[in-house]
């Protein structure tokens, strides 16, 4: 077996959050469904593949004016449960605002009494025309993060020419809520049960990249949404899990920590 892993490149932080509704037709015990969008095929990054809605982080994610607008964040609990010193808050606003630019919902989205066109303030995020930060401070809006949850923390291996610590968020949403793919970076949107998404690329009818397919993996022992999102949020440990590439018998492999061989 040859590693095949080559020089390192800067890492870069990032976020990606996966939606759930409940559904009143399960398919094999699971009664729910995730939300996944399917990356534009000339992307120069994972082109074609499904994917849930993420991104890196930015400046503005961490910007003392969108920290204003997040209501009871407990930064001492999120920053012990992401290992960090500070700064938890930036990767899920990022998760919220990459949300919103690809999906076209503001998750955790404290109620209010304004008229505010969404759509045309997404449109201005992906144009780059108009900050997070901005946005909210327009609209004087606020966000409730508590109902978003960690679970998991994936970094790229050594070898690929772009590399992301990314953090794996949760949340439920109201299936009322129309959700749509951004017709730029995505073309792409279905609500899918997971279980059937893990058969459809293991068939190649659809392209699952390695993290997302383990992380759909994650929750597949809960039958409900509100089964997945307690069992996910009472993990006490988070490790993150930095894959390796190799080369054995001619072929590609990914090992992750476990695997025989790592």
């Amino acid at each position: 077996m040859d590693d095949l892993n080559g020089p390192d490149v800067e890492i870069r932080p990032a976020s990606t959050l996966i939606l759930l509704r409940d559904t009143k037709v399960g398919y094999k015990d699971i009664n729910y469904e995730i939300f996944m969008l399917r990356r534009n095929l000339s992307s120069d990054f994972i082109g074609g593949a499904f994917v849930f809605p993420g991104g890196g982080l930015l400046t503005d994610d961490s910007d003392e004016s969108v920290l204003k607008r997040c209501r009871d964040f407990d930064f001492r609990l999120n920053d012990a449960r992401f290992n960090l010193s500070s700064g938890s808050i930036a990767y899920f606003i990022a998760a919220v605002r990459e949300t919103f630019e690809e999906a076209g919902i503001l998750v955790g989205l404290c109620q209010h009494d304004n008229n505010v066109d969404f759509q045309m303030y997404r449109d201005q995020l992906n144009l780059k025309r108009i900050k997070f930060s901005e946005f909210l401070e327009i609209e004087d809006l606020y966000l409730d993060l508590s109902e978003i949850v960690y679970f998991s923390h994936w970094t790229t291996p050594i070898g690929p020419p772009r590399r992301y610590s990314t953090r794996f968020f949760v949340t439920k949403v109201d299936p009322k809520f129309e959700l749509s793919h951004d017709n730029g970076e995505t073309v792409e949107s279905r609500w899918i049960n997971p279980k059937l998404a893990l058969e459809l690329s293991a068939a190649g009818e659809i392209e699952i990249i390695f993290p997302t397919f383990k992380n759909i993996e994650k929750l597949l022992p809960f039958g409900s949404s509100e089964e997945l999102i307690q069992g996910l949020a009472q993990m006490q440990v988070i490790s993150e899990v930095t894959p390796k590439i190799v080369l054995e018998n001619e072929e590609f492999k990914i090992l992750i920590p476990g695997d025989e061989g790592f």
